[in-house]
């Protein structure tokens, strides 16, 4: 698993950031292995904030399996 979300900041990543995180991992670990998270838990984050930041993850990995398959 490899944190594409900062939680030390209410900043709200966008899919795009998520995105060129995930490329960077996925030139060293095939893309098959990786598992994508957090870089910690998200307790201390609103709801709201939380839920944001999980919809960019979302979208972030949508991005990058959309260019892996064509």
């Amino acid at each position: 698993a490899i944190g594409v979300l900062d939680i030390r900041t209410s900043m709200v990543e966008t899919p795009e950031q998520v995105a060129e995180r995930i490329r960077k991992v996925i030139e060293v670990v095939p893309p098959e292995r990786v598992y994508l998270s957090t870089d910690c838990g998200m307790k201390p984050l609103s709801r709201m904030v939380a839920k944001l930041k999980l919809r960019s993850l979302v979208k972030g990995a949508e991005i990058v399996r959309r260019e892996l398959t064509g």
